[in-house]
């Protein structure tokens, strides 16, 4: 397998502009760590959901369909991120990914989702294995697959949806 560099030219947001992702449910942040996944080049992966961006008809492709799964399974284990603090009160936003983020939607389809007396209907599988990543979900909380939650961290009753990172010792 090939590694994958990944690179981005970064956005600057004010502080105020912040509340934007906030107000998607969760805490979007972004960061450059290398990907080794199928095999694809260095910048293959970008250029691939850029491309599919552009031309939603490349959303039937294998090859787009299998780059928005890779940067999906990154962002689940906080490998890849969406935006991080650029350590002067704002942001730097790695918008590529969150094109990903959004060009999976419509790649998925609608399934019924069981949860002991709970039923949702959604595209989007749920976050599993909490105990093995060791953080406490309290009932009512809820977490998507696609999203990072760090050891140590404590879900209360709430939403964290797909491209969030929530660091250790949060209590959501």
């Amino acid at each position: 397998m090939a590694e994958l560099s990944v690179t981005a030219m970064p956005v600057r947001l004010k502080p105020q502009s912040n509340a934007i992702y906030l107000a998607m449910g969760a805490i979007y942040t972004c960061g450059y760590i290398p990907l080794k996944k199928n095999g694809m080049e260095n910048s293959s992966l970008k250029d691939i959901i850029e491309r599919t961006w552009l031309d939603r008809d490349l959303l039937q492709s294998t090859q787009s369909r299998e780059a928005i799964a890779i940067v999906i399974e990154a962002l689940d284990k906080g490998e890849l991120r969406c935006a991080s603090p650029d350590g002067n009160g704002g942001w730097e936003v790695n918008d590529w990914v969150k094109k990903a983020v959004v060009l999976n939607f419509p790649i998925q389809e609608m399934e019924t989702i069981e949860v002991g007396p709970f039923e949702f209907h959604d595209k989007m599988p749920l976050k599993k294995g909490y105990a093995k990543a060791g953080v406490r979900v309290v009932p009512h909380a809820v977490a998507r697959y696609g999203s990072y939650i760090a050891k140590g961290v404590i879900l209360m009753p709430s939403y964290i949806n797909l491209g969030a990172y929530v660091d250790s010792g949060t209590l959501m």
